[in-house]
């Protein structure tokens, strides 16, 4: 979680190639504080997929779109690809030159 607007940019850099302004930066922040344990539960799901590559999307009938940035640098491209032979009806589009907020990087 960061504390610092500097600690944030940091952050930032990891998930985008583009900039917050300040005034939101720091509203960011203060969300990521409010609701700290959700941000933890989620980060450490999402870092080791436990709770989504268990063998159970199998079970899922549904259209998926999956929509992934090739150049995520926090959840690879290739955690895309196994969620797509795990999900029968997954349709993966990945973005080229996008890193891991999809919707700010090419909206």
């Amino acid at each position: 979680m960061p504390k610092t607007l500097a600690e944030f940019r940091e952050l930032e850099k990891v998930q985008s190639n583009r900039r917050l302004p300040d005034f939101v930066a720091r509203d960011v922040m203060r969300i990521l504080q409010e609701k700290a344990w959700v941000f933890r539960r989620v980060g450490t799901s999402a870092l080791t997929f436990r709770d989504a590559l268990d063998g159970k999307l199998m079970n899922v009938r549904m259209p998926v779109l999956l929509i992934w940035g090739k150049a995520d640098r926090l959840i690879p491209y290739e955690v895309a690809l196994r969620l797509q032979r795990e999900l029968p009806q997954a349709k993966l589009i990945g973005l080229e030159g996008c890193s891991h907020l999809v919707f700010w990087g090419m909206p």
